[in-house]
């Protein structure tokens, strides 16, 4: 009979070592666009773009920081058409569902920080929803839906963390699209057009469209812009997505303990020998 006190002993080993580790930290990302994995968007773009340990910044950027000690970095170069966008692409065990599973029940939210001395102050990273609507007949089908804080209650204070968000019906917020259905959509993200917004206006066509991709970035035409992302949180209302990104820890070699136990070993054995050669 296995006694209890062991066998719990037993079951928290069992666990420890073998949970997975959570699908929300994110320690690597990929060099291009790829299904089910948070990927660089751009990487033929000059901008950079790759996860940091914020360990030893100082100041807000290191003691504000959400979760961990790391966040993802984007900065864009003198070329206007620089990027740095991070995107996680429909697919690879990833369902981001439909325009209207998020219009239902949906909602998006990430902390950015952005640095002082860029040389347009309006610019931090903005999140966009990529959606295709095959039935299109005026276009490919394609369209990015995109959320700026400066034009969704401003930029606020540099060199600070900020929480940002919208949800699918949230009145008072104003996306902008790529265009679709004809419109041109961006001389319109003035008028606070939520995504059930733009889908009233398009008669309930956008509603069966397929959310296609999510992606956080600095866009094209913000030349030296530097910022900071983290804490990534998608739902369509039926499947949540979340991103903490931090760098991966350095994993001990599997040999490393049996051999520092070794020469502990043949330290000991060594000294026992010159002892007893005194003797």
């Amino acid at each position: 009979m296995i006694k209890l006190g062991k066998l719990s002993f037993l079951s928290i080993l069992f666990v420890v070592f073998s949970l997975p580790a959570s699908a929300t930290v994110i320690n690597i990302i990929q060099p291009a666009a790829t299904p089910g994995s948070w990927s660089n968007a751009y990487p033929g773009s000059p901008g950079s773009l790759g996860i940091v340990d914020l360990t030893g910044e100082g100041g807000d950027l290191e003691n504000n920081v959400t979760l961990g000690p790391g966040a993802l970095r984007m900065e864009t170069t003198g070329d206007g058409s620089s990027r740095s966008e991070v995107v996680l692409v429909d697919g690879g065990g990833v369902d981001l569902g439909t325009v209207g599973d998020f219009i239902t029940g949906g909602s998006v939210s990430y902390d950015y920080y952005q640095t002082s001395g860029a040389p347009n102050p309006n610019i931090t990273p903005g999140f966009k929803i990529t959606v295709l609507d095959s039935t299109d007949v005026n276009g490919d089908g394609y369209a990015s839906f995109i959320f700026e804080p400066v034009y969704n209650g401003g930029v606020g204070a540099f060199d600070t963390w900020h929480t940002v968000g919208f949800g699918g019906s949230e009145d008072g917020i104003g996306l902008w699209h790529t265009g679709i259905y004809g419109d041109a959509g961006f001389n319109n993200f003035y008028d606070e057009y939520s995504m059930a917004d733009w889908n009233a206006l398009f008669n309930g066509t956008l509603f069966d469209a397929v959310i296609v991709a999510i992606s956080v970035g600095i866009g094209s035409g913000t030349p030296s812009q530097l910022g900071f992302v983290d804490n990534i949180n998608f739902t369509n209302g039926i499947n949540t997505y979340m991103a903490d990104f931090e760098l991966a820890q350095v994993p001990l070699p599997a040999a490393l303990p049996l051999y520092a136990t070794g020469l502990a070993l043949f330290g000991f054995a060594g000294m026992r020998k010159r002892r007893k050669n005194k003797e």
